[in-house]
């Protein structure tokens, strides 16, 4: 049996605090922060203590004292030893399950700091953040995203009454749509598409807010059509279909020169299409007569001058080298036979008595 040497006394066990060392049987004292310790070094400790103020803490499955723990274990201030952090921990306080910092599952999965846990998968209104396997705060108006920016988001919220949408073609949330997409009471924090036609739209994804459609379409009452209607022709610059002057009942163009029908204006003037052009006017050229079936300019017969229909002559004139005279609203090469036929307006007059 070995007998140590404390003080002036030989003994069998050493005072808490020291160890009996071998070499020379005596009793030396363990190192700062052991509370116990048994060699053959004096910082081989069994238990740790508080030393001048400062904690030290057995580091688990070791005989070390240390003023702190390594990662995956927490100073328990009650035992003075390390203990081990629960499995998800990369780093934790206080309890084993109190988790400062994240790393790995047993799985390889990354793992995400939140609220002092370690989650595979981060809650709503959060992402994972791989470069510090951290749960970071999406952008307010996020609800789930992939970053911190308005543009990396892929649901939307509400913010203090403030309403936003999710693009349709954009990970971005904002409080109005784009062009192109509209906003539905129905479908709420989305994004609707707008119909082809559409550059913008309103309510419903054919009511058509912009003057200005899709190529190839043309904005009429808050539409865009592919056709424009009665008394509208398409303004291929401006894509609108823009009212025919007034006299065009269907135009390629403003003005009383790009006309293809006539109509009647409110004041009751009636306006007619002249033969061979695309010009609607209010009168007819001499050897036509208004046509108010059609509103169109016909031509009177080749003999007369002018006429009121084909056949019902006002003036006559030559023709082929051969005068015609009017009598009753007709044109003819002889007047009757108590009449002659006047050069100078072409009309049969009666003889002298």
């Amino acid at each position: 049996m070995a007998y140590f040497l404390s003080g002036s006394s030989c003994i069998i066990s050493c005072p808490v605090g020291q160890y009996g060392r071998i070499n020379d049987f005596t009793c030396v004292t363990c190192a700062t922060g052991c509370a116990s310790c048994t060699g053959p070094s004096s910082t081989d400790c069994q238990s740790c203590q508080n030393a001048g103020g400062t904690n030290y803490y057995l580091v688990s499955n070791t005989y070390f004292c240390d003023t702190g723990c390594p990662d995956g274990q927490y100073a328990n201030s009650t035992n003075f030893k390390c203990m081990l952090c629960s499995s998800e921990c990369q780093t934790c306080e206080t309890t084993s399950r109190n988790c400062l910092t994240c790393g790995f599952s047993q799985y390889g999965f990354n793992l995400f700091f939140y609220n002092n846990q370690c989650l595979q998968t981060c809650p709503g209104g959060y992402w994972p953040n791989t470069s510090g396997n951290t749960c970071d705060a999406c952008d307010s108006a996020c609800l789930i995203c992939t970053n911190s920016t308005l543009t990396s988001c892929t649901t939307c919220g509400n913010v203090t009454g403030t309403v936003y949408y999710k693009y349709t073609k954009a990970n971005t949330c904002n409080t109005t749509c784009p062009d192109g997409e509209f906003t539905s009471a129905s479908i709420p924090n989305y994004c609707q598409l707008c119909s082809v036609n559409c550059v913008t739209c309103s309510g419903t994804a054919e009511n058509c807010t912009s003057s200005t459609c899709a190529a190839n379409f043309f904005f009429y009452n808050y539409s865009c059509l592919n056709v424009c209607p009665d008394n509208y022709y398409a303004d291929v610059t401006l894509r609108q279909c823009i009212q025919c002057t007034p006299g065009c009942k269907s135009c390629f163009g403003s003005g009383l020169n790009s006309c293809t029908k006539c109509n009647n204006l409110t004041n009751g003037t009636s306006y007619y299409l002249q033969i061979g052009v695309s010009i609607c006017g209010p009168s007819c050229n001499s050897g036509e007569y208004k046509n108010n079936a059609n509103l169109q300019c016909t031509a009177c017969n080749p003999v007369c001058a002018t006429c009121t229909l084909y056949t019902v002559c006002q003036t006559c004139q030559s023709l082929n080298g051969v005068a015609y005279y009017l009598e009753s609203n007709a044109c003819i090469i002889s007047c009757p036979s108590n009449k002659f036929g006047q050069l100078s307006n072409f009309t049969c007059l009666a003889c002298a008595a």
